[in-house]
């Protein structure tokens, strides 16, 4: 079996337009348009919720916030200093641009 090779690969840029308002969870300028393109909030999930969009990393970390520690930081929290899991998501991310990278071209 072969090493792990050290992927260090530089992030791709998401090629959508910015939304003018900051991610209402981390305060930074990532929110896409469409709005329904980005991440809905995991605190915005029950029947009479109003929804509210949040950036893509935002909503991993959510999501992991919501598997590790079993439920995501409150609305009431926002905006936040840090993502919780920032360098798992940036482990992933360049994981998953290898694969993508990797990829037969016919496959993509």
């Amino acid at each position: 079996m072969s090493e792990p090779r050290n992927v260090n690969l530089p992030l791709v840029e998401d090629p959508r337009p910015r939304l003018k308002d900051p991610c209402p969870r981390c305060d930074r300028l990532e929110m896409r348009e469409p709005l329904e393109t980005n991440a809905l909030s995991r605190t915005t999930r029950g029947v009479y919720d109003a929804p509210v969009y949040v950036c893509s990393e935002c909503g991993n970390d959510e999501g992991m916030e919501e598997f590790m520690l079993r439920s995501a930081t409150p609305q009431s929290a926002w905006p936040l200093p840090a993502l919780s899991f920032k360098g798992l998501i940036e482990a992933t991310s360049a994981m998953d641009l290898k694969l993508v990278k990797d990829m037969p071209r016919d496959e993509v």
